[in-house]
C-alpha cells in the first residue's frame, strides 16, 4: 500500500543518501492524491507530510553556511 511504499522510500533514502530521489517521490504522491497543496499549508497537514516536509527542509539548508 501507499503507507508501506512511503516508509521504504524513507529507509531506502537515508541508507542511500538518495535525498532528491524522495523529496520528488512526496511531491508525486502529493500530486496523485490531489492535495500537492499540503506540502506548502500550515495548517493541517497528515502526519506524513509533516515529517517529509520537515525532512526536506533541512536537507535544502544544509548546504548552506
Amino acid at each position: 500500500d501507499e503507507l508501506t511504499e512511503f516508509w521504504t522510500m524513507i529507509k531506502k533514502t537515508k541508507e542511500k543518501n538518495l535525498y532528491a530521489l524522495y523529496g520528488v517521490y512526496i511531491e508525486k504522491c502529493a500530486k496523485d492524491l490531489g492535495f500537492h497543496e499540503l506540502l506548502n499549508q500550515t495548517i493541517y497537514e497528515p502526519i506524513e507530510f509533516i515529517d517529509a516536509k520537515n525532512i526536506i527542509l533541512k536537507l535544502q539548508h544544509m548546504g548552506t553556511p
